[in-house]
């Protein structure tokens, strides 16, 4: 999931505002913003249990 605090161009084209956003499937139902930190709604679990 891509996230963005604003839309910037370099001489290259990247929007160099553009950032990452983690989520995970919690729950077995919610999805939840895990990373980066300042954004983290909750801590991601460990290790993640498979489908």
């Amino acid at each position: 999931m891509m996230g963005y605090k604003g839309v910037k161009f370099d001489d290259k084209g990247q929007n160099i505002l553009a950032s990452g956003l983690i989520i995970q499937l919690q729950d077995g139902e919610n999805y939840t913003a895990v990373w980066p930190k300042a954004n983290a709604a909750k801590a991601p679990v460990l290790p993640y249990k498979g489908w």
